[in-house]
């Protein structure tokens, strides 16, 4: 109920900076390129290969004036990463032999974009950036063919066969776009993930501050602006 709350309010407080300029509705859908940013205390940190995934959703784009707007949108995103296994050597000179992994992350993504309109063509340039909030609503590891479930909580759990990653995912988009006069879009976004997807280990085992994981994604979708 509070996320339902949050993003009611959001979306309202946007939608009053709009003035009477046109403001339209549209849809849009593409793939994802994830991965994950490690920023670890200890010498070992994962070589993980990017993950290629869907996202789709709706936005608004309320118009300022003519060359800007404001544009919310609401996205089922999925994110996420693949790793190989391979053999690590650590400080002592031993070695180990990591597992295949793969994880994979879906989120509910809210967006919200200052667009920038530069006349091109038939259509216009678009120049995109703002921040954008995400709450995870889904997620399953997959390590040597076995899957379990991701709950997603602050803290982590004393249930062996669930692995935890924090709900809540924050960061800054920023990209360019074209959009046609019938208003048919093609648009590339660079997503830098700011929040520490890892949870607070149990009491007495350091903290999640030591051992940072944040998200990283390419996208690359089309849109339609219902005129």
């Amino acid at each position: 109920m509070k996320k339902v709350l949050l993003i009611t309010t959001l979306l309202t407080t946007i939608g009053s900076t709009a003035t009477a300029q046109e403001t339209s509705f549209g849809a849009k859908a593409g793939i994802n390129i994830s991965n994950f940013n490690y920023d670890f205390l200890g010498p070992f940190v994962p070589d993980t290969d990017p993950r290629v995934s869907m996202t789709v959703g709706f936005f608004a784009d309320l118009g300022i004036n003519d060359f800007f707007s404001i544009r919310p949108e609401i996205l089922i995103s999925n994110k996420g990463m693949d790793t190989q296994g391979e053999v690590i050597q650590d400080f002592f000179g031993d070695t180990f032999e990591t597992s295949d992994e793969a994880v994979r992350l879906t989120y509910l993504v809210i967006p919200v974009y200052a667009v920038y309109k530069l006349e091109a063509g038939s259509g216009n340039v678009l120049l995109n950036a703002g921040p954008y909030l995400g709450f995870g609503i889904g997620g399953e590891i997959e390590e040597d063919g076995e899957t379990s479930d991701i709950e997603f909580d602050s803290e982590v759990g004393t249930d062996e066969d669930v692995s935890y990653v924090r709900g809540l995912d924050f960061g800054f988009n920023i990209g360019t776009g074209y959009e046609l006069a019938s208003g048919l879009g093609f648009n590339f976004i660079y997503s830098l993930g700011i929040s520490n997807l890892s949870p607070d280990p149990l009491s007495g085992f350091g903290n999640a501050d030591d051992n940072k994981i944040s998200n990283r994604v390419i996208r690359f979708s089309m849109s339609y602006r219902f005129n």
